[in-house]
């Protein structure tokens, strides 16, 4: 805890203080360029490795098979040889000197061209499991299965919470019209994949992360896409993923213990408000009332935000205990109860991956609708207004220093007139909010975490998101959450506005055109 303090510290004195210099902005890049440059170099000495390894190990394995038909080949020759040899013997003693020499100069050549490939890779085997070493690191090697094939090759528990079925998903109003042609129009046929608790036996789950480890494999699910989607536990080095190999290695982290049984809910994102909302308390709303698992405790990632911890109570009806993971830290199982993904939308895509070479359509945000349901039901049922409560319109504002709106006087002082309260969701409480966006009618906001509370809100309501155009950004994100909710999204494509804050590539600051937020309040 120390350490994780001592780092917000220094986030928090850098952005207050060393974000004016340009030289501590220049520094902060210098410093990022070459972390990039390690994990690159870092995950080209594992390839390496693991090529090698792959190729001793399928040596080792076919030795007596390979000398076996060897031994059988060249029994055959020779009994050949004998036949042939007492009708051809000067001919045939001639066409085996140049057989025999034609055969070691190919020998040669080949090893004169594979020795020092061979030699470097095994001297950067030797010198990074030494650099480990020294270092104090240990690290695992896994071979990477998805699900579906998990399930087909054991025999496990398996059951079905909600079954697969494919939905027409409709697609938001986008703002200026220029915009138009980026998006899909008219309505997009989501094939949305069944969700399943399963038992497996024997298993270590992860804190900060959605992978589960058995002895030698890794358990996924078949939602990543692996060529451009860059996962948080690669960028937070806690694994190196070589999808061509399907191998993961990981890097051990703290081994905190063991239990008999548990459900997961611990993931990659669960820090995240929205993330949270849509990918992880739908789980626990899907699993909470099954009989069979009502005395298992549940598994979640440690430091969650408060709001975060009292949605968990709220679902948590049976009160079980709850066990908290560390980012990193291993808690072993012997019969761990896991959920498939009830969301999924990836964290990021991978450094240096070009525009043309990202696929992102409204499949690319995806979510259960069932998963969702379940959560508003339960949360407005107890926490939510009255029916025949005031219709609210709200401005959500952002307090942060990322995402800035630069003409947020302008912006505020318009939707005033409009009839908007201004609110700051982090402020409030998670009872708070869901009763607030229960009763919205028309909600206008920047896409960001507290967005999220649309989910409480009811069919009728109006989202309007605005943002900035990026090919790196999933802009369905909240416009398929929206529509899944039964509810109306228009999207404001806003000026971009760069802050000295070095945003990320997909989240810009905006300046708000006026006139197109009043056309889309009128709409």
């Amino acid at each position: 805890m120390n350490q994780l303090h001592e780092i917000h510290y220094f986030r928090r004195f850098y952005r207050s203080y060393l974000a004016r210099y340009k030289w501590a902005v220049f520094l902060k890049t210098v410093i990022l360029d070459l972390r990039l440059f390690f994990i690159s170099s870092k995950n080209f000495i594992i390839w390496q490795v693991i090529r090698v390894r792959n190729a001793m190990i399928w040596h080792s394995r076919n030795f007596a098979r390979r000398r076996l038909e060897q031994s059988r080949y060249y029994l055959t020759q020779r009994q050949n040889a004998m036949i042939w040899h007492s009708r051809n013997f000067a001919r045939r003693r001639l066409e085996q000197s140049r057989y025999y020499l034609t055969q070691r100069q190919n020998a040669m050549i080949w090893h004169s061209r594979n020795f020092f490939f061979w030699l470097g890779g095994a001297v950067a085997n030797y010198l990074y499991l030494t650099c480990l070493r020294l270092l104090g690191c240990k690290i695992s090697i896994y071979s990477m299965i998805g699900f579906s094939e998990y399930f087909g090759a054991s025999d496990i528990s398996r059951r079905e919470l909600v079954p697969s079925r494919e939905l027409p998903l409709k697609m938001p109003n986008v703002y200026p019209e220029e915009f138009k042609n980026f998006f899909y129009s008219g309505t997009w046929p989501l094939r949305v994949p069944a969700i399943c608790a399963f038992e497996v036996s024997k298993a270590q789950v992860m804190g900060k992360s959605d992978l589960l480890f058995l002895e030698d494999q890794c358990l996924h699910h078949e939602l990543y896409q692996f060529d451009q989607d860059f996962l948080f536990e690669e960028m937070h080095d806690i694994v190196s993923i070589f999808a061509a190999n399907q191998t993961l290695v990981r890097f051990k982290g703290q081994q905190v213990g063991s239990i008999p049984s548990g459900i997961s809910l611990v993931g990659s994102t669960t820090s995240n408000y929205v993330h949270w909302l849509t990918e992880t308390l739908p789980k626990l709303a899907l699993i909470d009332g099954i009989d069979a698992y009502q005395d298992l405790p549940y598994i979640i990632d440690a430091g969650l935000h408060p709001n975060i911890l009292e949605s968990l109570h709220h679902l948590n009806s049976n009160g079980r205990n709850v066990i908290q993971l560390g980012r990193g830290e291993m808690l072993a199982v012997d019969k761990l109860v896991a959920i498939s993904p009830v969301a999924y939308v990836p964290f990021d895509f991978k450094p240096g991956i070009k525009p043309n070479e990202l696929v992102i359509n409204p499949s690319s945000a995806l979510y259960s609708p069932d998963g969702l349901q379940q959560v508003r039901q339960s949360m407005v049922a107890v926490l939510g207004e009255t029916e025949g409560a005031l219709k609210r319109r709200l401005f959500l504002r952002r307090t942060g220093k990322s995402r800035p709106m630069n003409n947020s006087i302008e912006i505020e002082a318009m939707v005033r007139e409009h009839g908007f309260e201004i609110i700051e969701p982090e402020t409030l409480s998670f009872a708070e909010q869901v009763r607030l966006f229960s009763s919205a009618e028309l909600i206008v906001s920047q896409g960001g975490a507290a967005l999220g509370n649309i989910i409480f809100a009811p069919a009728s309501c109006h989202v309007i998101v605005l943002t900035t155009w990026s090919p790196y950004t999933i802009h369905y994100y909240f416009a398929n959450l929206a529509a899944l909710l039964g509810q109306r999204c228009t999207l404001i494509m806003c000026e971009p506005v760069q802050s000295d804050l070095g945003q990320h590539r997909a989240h810009m600051g905006v300046n708000v055109s006026i006139p197109t937020l009043i056309k889309a309040i009128q709409q």
